[in-house]
């Protein structure tokens, strides 16, 4: 592994590149997200994936066009409707949870319906429901 990667960042590349990682973690919850980016209107998503990569890749669940964003910023982990977690990827602009930062560690920081989260200038507010079948 090439210095500079983080143990985190590399199971995540790792986890997130194999289908049946997402098959595996099948926790019939979706999150809806109202974002928030570069002063325009809020735009929602709906992504029902056990594992959310959010960043500016075209290739993330949740793209951003936001510069102060890197490639692939955060994942997303549901595990169950009570079991939801954020985690930085090690952005240098952070991953902020109601205004705390989010820390490059397993297993993550809980999420709860309303929370904030903030990754460069993008605000994003989640709201978890169940995922339509």
């Amino acid at each position: 592994m090439r210095s500079g990667i983080g143990l985190v960042a590399f199971v995540v590349l790792v986890l997130c590149g194999s289908p049946d990682a997402h098959a595996e973690l099948d926790s019939g919850v979706a999150l809806k997200l109202a974002i928030w980016e570069q002063g325009k209107p809020a735009r929602t998503q709906l992504v029902a994936e056990a594992i959310i990569k959010i960043g500016t890749l075209p290739s993330c669940d949740v793209q951003l066009h936001d510069k102060r964003v890197a490639r692939v910023h955060a994942i997303i982990e549901i595990h169950d409707p009570h079991d939801v977690r954020i985690i930085d990827l090690g952005a240098r602009s952070g991953t902020f949870l109601n205004g705390k930062r989010v820390k490059s560690q397993v297993p993550g920081m809980l999420l709860r319906n309303g929370d904030e989260l903030k990754l460069g200038d993008t605000r994003l507010v989640v709201e978890i429901q169940p995922a339509s079948k």
